[in-house]
């Protein structure tokens, strides 16, 4: 069965999911289908594809995903990211070979780079992450020079300090204080910070921040065990 007649049964018996539709582009095949039979228990609808121009020939015969996901990229999709991730929310997964593209993708305005070395569970709870409105980049991805914390590299160590502050539910005056900033600059961290997560407000950067959180403990915890 090609990945075009998959889509089509899938789409038979996840109707009500399609809402949530995820496009789903790798040219290995088992990769792909296992990836896809996941994401469908969760209750996503998923048209996969061997290749992102693959999709492009026949996406008007589709409804407009609600995510695409590029497995194993080679460099020409790459340069086709660009082009239309202004209008798909866009997660890549990757190895090691992508790091010096992950600053480039990110500035394009990919939402989630994800290690194809990671977990099931967690490339799931990115994808989650992502639905909801943040943004993901496992940490082993990144290049040395850049700063790793729990939340991908996204947030500098000030920043995290500030996020910390707001999961205590403190005011900007009792952030300033205990951090020793002006009020001033503790409102242009949670406006830096807000842009970064693409959280609406201090409310959704302490629930975008909890679920990032649990992400990296959870894929710590696993490569552990």
């Amino acid at each position: 069965m090609n990945g075009i007649d998959r889509t089509q049964r899938s789409f038979g018996q996840n109707s009500s999911a399609a809402g949530e539709t995820i496009v789903l582009a790798g040219n290995v095949s088992l990769w792909r289908d296992c990836f896809a039979v996941s994401l469908e228990l969760e209750g996503y609808a998923v048209l996969p594809f061997p290749t992102v121009a693959s999709w492009h020939a026949v996406q008007s015969k589709y409804p407009a995903p609600s995510f695409v996901v590029i497995c194993e990229p080679r460099q020409s999709e790459l340069s086709l990211v660009a082009r239309f991730v202004k209008n798909h929310v866009t997660i890549v997964i990757a190895g090691s070979e992508i790091g010096a593209n992950v600053a480039v993708l990110l500035n394009d305005g990919v939402r989630g780079i994800i290690s194809n070395g990671t977990t099931l569970k967690t490339a799931l709870h990115a994808v989650r992450l992502v639905q909801s409105g943040g943004t993901f980049v496992s940490p082993e991805l990144l290049s040395n020079g850049e700063h790793r914390t729990e939340f991908g590299g996204l947030l500098t160590q000030r920043q995290i300090d500030v996020v910390e502050a707001l999961r205590q539910g403190k005011a900007n005056k009792e952030i300033a204080r205990d951090l020793n900033l002006r009020e001033s600059t503790v409102k242009v961290h949670i406006r830096q910070i807000m842009r970064k997560l693409d959280a609406k407000n201090r409310t959704e950067i302490a629930v975008l921040a909890n679920e990032l959180r649990e992400i990296s403990r959870n894929s710590d915890h696993e490569e552990q065990g």
